[in-house]
């Protein structure tokens, strides 16, 4: 009889060992995964503020090029004088370029919305 549990016996140490082995791969899969996961997740959350910072910055790029091709196209030069800055239109269509690009830029109060009037 003893020579017949030794080897059932080292078979059942056998099948411990195996399950314990598995168990450690799983659960070191497991803990991989929740940090890719969580990784995932932290990379995505930092791309979206970049995304909303790039978008800040293209939209302020873009005031920027245009204020300065209104100035090109109007030819407009500043008159500094102590705390103010007065502009002096040098072309005829100046005035009417000008006096367009407020009305495009900041509509009359009848031309909005009763939302955007809040």
């Amino acid at each position: 009889m003893a020579g017949q549990e030794d080897p059932v016996q080292r078979e059942i140490h056998q099948d411990w060992a195996n399950r314990e082995y598995i168990e450690v791969i799983t659960s070191s899969i497991k803990k991989i995964a929740d940090f890719l996961n969580s990784f995932d997740m932290s990379c995505r959350s930092r791309l979206a503020t970049l995304n909303e910072k790039l978008t800040a910055l293209e939209r302020r790029i873009e005031y920027i090029e245009a204020r300065v091709s209104l100035r090109r196209l109007l030819r407009i030069s500043p008159v500094r004088r102590k705390r103010h800055v007065h502009f002096t239109l040098q072309t005829p269509l100046a005035f009417h370029h000008y006096t367009l690009f407020i009305l495009f830029c900041f509509p009359p109060l009848c031309f909005r919305s009763r939302r955007e009037k809040r």
